[in-house]
């Protein structure tokens, strides 16, 4: 096998990071990026960048996925561990005479109280140096990251396409605050069962986590920024599952034919909690945990309905 052949860049550390680059990174060092770089190079943690460069047609783009094995500030070397081409419509992207690269990966972080909570996170990066093989394909990047990362909740939990015959109650409705007493939720159930004043819907995909929601195009401004209520009960061999839970919206949902808003995508913050309940309602926080009951129901129904 013929040597690797090296475009202006050196497998070496030492040599990877010169005076030059280092005084270079010194003034372009980015608080918001070093603490999560940092991470990233410390545990591991694969990247995906999308390049939409180097290609005669304008449809194609080169994918990498690799690690940082080395990092200095906001530049890092990259080894690439796998690549691809890949459809794409986004035009390539230059700065002052670079490569722009989008950068794309996960990393769960562990929050107050133990919560491990996945996010995403996608930014760009400068390709400052390449080496390639002998076959001409990049082996390793020289990177210089931007001044921060994009972040989003990654989904915790699976989410199950919903099943008209499932065996289930179903209820909407929309609250001014979380209910509080008996009464209040007796008034609530009492509209979901006659329809008065709820939303007519069907349930798209759940998980434990949250729901997707179908309703009327006209509903989806009139309720966007509602605390909702949502009932479920499912029959799971002859024994009723009941759940009485709170959801905010966390966005719409399109139709793929017309692409308008047809629905919401809801987050769920809060599950009565029954063996609590007495005079008072007693409401367990589940924004950032989802529900392990709905959770350990869902898995067992979709898994049966499955087989």
């Amino acid at each position: 096998m013929r040597p690797a052949r090296v475009a202006a860049l050196s497998s070496r550390p030492d040599r990877l990071m010169s005076n030059e680059a280092a005084q270079e990174l010194i003034s372009m060092w980015r608080p918001s990026t070093l603490p999560v770089l940092q991470k990233v190079h410390a545990n591991k943690v694969p990247l995906t960048l999308l390049l939409s460069h180097g290609f005669s047609g304008k449809s194609l783009a080169v994918q990498l996925k690799g690690q940082i094995v080395h990092l200095a500030n906001t530049i890092a070397r990259l080894v690439i561990l796998e690549q691809q081409t890949v459809p794409t419509t986004g035009p390539a992207k230059i700065a002052q005479g670079q490569v722009v690269a989008d950068v794309f990966f996960n990393m769960t972080l562990e929050k107050a109280g133990g919560i491990l909570e996945p996010m995403g996170y996608n930014g760009e990066a400068n390709i400052l140096q390449t080496v390639t093989d002998s076959d001409g394909k990049p082996t390793e990047l020289l990177l210089r990251f931007g001044r921060d990362f994009n972040t989003r909740r990654m989904r915790r939990d699976a989410r199950f396409d919903w099943k008209p015959d499932i065996p289930a109650t179903l209820g909407l409705d929309i609250v001014d605050q979380i209910p509080i007493s008996k009464l209040e939720l007796k008034d609530i159930l009492s509209n979901c069962v006659n329809n008065r004043n709820v939303l007519r819907f069907s349930i798209l995909n759940i998980s434990a986590g949250g729901v997707c929601f179908k309703i009327p195009p006209h509903a989806t401004k009139s309720a966007a920024s509602a605390l909702f209520f949502f009932l479920l009960c499912i029959n799971i061999k002859g024994r009723a599952e009941a759940f009485f839970l709170l959801a905010k919206k966390l966005g719409l949902h399109y139709a793929q034919q017309s692409k308008e808003a047809d629905g919401f995508r809801m987050q769920f913050t809060h599950e009565l909690d029954m063996s609590k309940s007495q005079t008072k309602l007693f409401w367990n926080d589940i924004e950032k945990t989802g529900s392990s009951r709905l959770r350990n129901t869902l898995n067992f129904l979709m898994g049966t309905s499955e087989s």
